[in-house]
């Protein structure tokens, strides 16, 4: 069961890079429940699963540059500023009409960009909406472009970083890991360092040790006597 619950969330993740789209996004729940899925069989291998796919969705934050806490590093994304400046240079550049790209254009496209004074002629042939846009502009008068259509979105995908659930179900799945080369104390103990150092680097961040954290891991030492 575990496994058909991870093959089902890589299925989801590889279909949504190739689409370019996030019809249905793999969120933090699907990840909880594998981890969790794992942690609750009775493979001796269960909580190594179970923290492999933990370490899967750092892998995943990290290549979307981001952190463990969920905190985006710094990007070179177009700032709101430096966008807006550019659409007003965009706008100040003067379209060069010639009568072969005109010539080109649809009747109907014409017909957007004729010189207002002569739109009401609705019989006009083309040749004759394209004299009347070369002579608007020889003189002077600038009609707007052709519009084209927006350049297509950027392919967006859906990124999961890992929080503190997702530990504690790591931890758990080591609380009950049946695994004789492992002690799972020493495993959950692990865990909770790691947390601490992401909670000390990230304050704000999603990812630090709870109640839940440190009941887990009692647990977890609990079933490492005699080992």
């Amino acid at each position: 069961a575990a496994a058909c619950a991870e093959a089902w969330v890589a299925r989801l993740e590889a279909e949504e890079g190739a689409a370019g789209e996030v019809a249905v996004p793999v969120t933090g729940a699907m990840y909880t429940m594998v981890i969790d899925a794992h942690g609750r069989s009775s493979s001796p291998q269960s909580a190594t699963n179970a923290e492999r796919v933990l370490r899967h969705m750092i892998g995943r934050a990290e290549g979307a540059g981001g952190t463990v806490d969920g905190a985006a590093d710094g990007g070179s994304d177009m700032g709101i500023g430096e966008e807006s400046a550019e659409s007003a240079e965009t706008a100040e550049t003067t379209t060069v009409y010639t009568e072969e790209s005109l010539m080109q254009l649809t009747v109907a496209k014409l017909r957007t960009i004729v010189p207002k004074t002569v739109k009401g002629r609705s019989r006009m042939r083309k040749a004759e909406l394209v004299s009347q846009i070369l002579e608007s502009a020889s003189a002077g008068q600038h009609p707007p472009a052709p519009s084209t259509p927006p350049a297509p979105a950027t392919p967006r995908t859906a990124t999961v970083f890992p929080t503190t659930i997702h530990y504690n179900a790591v931890i758990s799945a080591w609380a009950r890991s049946t695994d004789p080369r492992r002690v799972p104390g020493t495993e959950a103990r692990r865990l909770l360092d790691e947390m601490a150092a992401v909670a000390r680097r990230h304050p704000a961040g999603a990812v630090r040790p709870d109640t839940v954290s440190y009941n887990a891991a009692a647990g977890a030492w609990a079933r490492s006597a005699g080992r």
